[in-house]
């Protein structure tokens, strides 16, 4: 259909050598427009399917981050539930050891935290007597143990 316009238009022209040039050349660049349509739809198509990887990519990109993220909140959570757990039991046990901390420290009690005395506790246990730390102004590394 191209060609049979192409070929009406070129009919009108003076000599037949000058038509039928015209016509040839009208091929070649119908041709050479064709090639350049072609190459742009498979650039067009690369372009196409390398933008279909990255957003698969990305997708994939935004799970992960996502399954992350639910990950670090349920460890949080469990976290959250075994500090709970343990103040709880922290608290326990300085009322069970209010009896004995009284018994053991009784001019001391008055007055005094339960947490501070079971702490003062942990040193006298641990020293075999109270600690330099618990009495003196000294620096830990003027502290040496009795046995040194």
């Amino acid at each position: 259909m191209e060609k049979d316009a192409m070929n009406k238009g070129f009919d009108d022209a003076a000599e037949k050598e000058d038509a039928t040039a015209m016509y040839n050349a009208g091929l070649a660049l119908l041709e050479k427009i064709r090639a350049v349509a072609e190459s742009t739809f498979a650039d067009r198509a690369a372009q196409s399917e390398k933008m279909v990887e990255k957003h698969t990519a990305l997708c994939n990109l935004q799970v992960e981050v996502h399954m992350c993220a639910e990950n670090a909140q349920i460890q949080y959570q469990q976290f959250q539930r075994e500090l709970d757990t343990t103040k709880g039991l922290r608290d326990e046990l300085v009322k069970l050891l209010e009896p004995t901390l009284k018994l053991l420290f009784p001019s001391r009690s008055e007055g005094k935290d339960l947490v501070q005395m079971a702490a003062e506790l942990r040193r006298v246990s641990h020293w075999g007597f109270e600690s330099p730390r618990a009495s003196s102004t000294q620096t830990t590394r003027e502290i040496k143990h009795p046995s040194l």
